[in-house]
């Protein structure tokens, strides 16, 4: 599994009338695809305003990775391995892991 994710930024779109949150992305020429379609059928089992904040998160999903990738490489950059790997770089490097290759 090598395919890389659609470029952000992703934005999140909230439609009332057919009760549903949309992640979605930009694209050069206007149109904008939808990422993720986040609908709730049963509001018992999920919020409205906890879709919304599962919608957020999936919207920030490229920042966040890209962050994660950053920190990895500066905190690499500014240890010298005399006491091994941090247990916070290894907890980066598997959540970029399973973003990019579902590890």
């Amino acid at each position: 599994m090598n395919a890389e994710h659609t470029p952000g930024p992703w934005f999140v779109s909230v439609h009332d009338d057919n009760n549903e949150t949309v992640v979605r992305c930009r694209e050069n020429q206007g149109y904008e695809p939808i990422i993720c379609n986040c609908e709730y059928d049963n509001i018992d089992i999920v919020t409205v305003e906890e879709l919304a904040a599962n919608a957020r998160l999936i919207a920030a999903a490229p920042n966040l990775l890209a962050a994660c990738k950053d920190l990895v490489r500066r905190a690499e950059t500014m240890t010298d391995g005399e006491w091994g790997e941090p247990e916070e770089i290894a907890q980066a490097k598997a959540a970029i892991a399973q973003a990019e290759k579902g590890e």
